[in-house]
């Protein structure tokens, strides 16, 4: 996210959005700041997570396509992290088994 909406301090779904909007568009997408927020607050809504594990999934294929061994790497790590925080979300199960 940009410094700026960094400094808006969105609610975490509303982040979510932005990243979301961001991969969508082929722009790099760093989720640890929102991953962060969701162990801080606790049981994030499926939607964030849902959004968030999207968000990650198009910026990874991005990375793939580019041939950013490091960028995918990182971007994997942090879907990985995202589906053990939530084993029930099929979606992010399925979105990580496909990498």
């Amino acid at each position: 996210m940009s410094e700026h909406a960094l400094g808006l301090d969105l609610a975490p779904d509303a982040e979510a959005v932005c990243l979301s909007a961001r991969a969508i568009s082929g722009q790099e997408v760093d989720a640890r700041r929102l991953l962060a927020r969701i162990r801080t607050a606790g049981e994030a809504p499926a939607s964030i997570s849902l959004l968030l594990a999207m968000a990650l999934f198009n910026t990874l294929n991005h990375a793939k396509e580019e041939n950013d061994l490091q960028r995918r790497d990182r971007l994997l790590d942090e879907l990985c992290a995202l589906a053990q925080a939530h084993p029930e979300e099929a979606v992010i199960q399925h979105l990580l088994k496909t990498h």
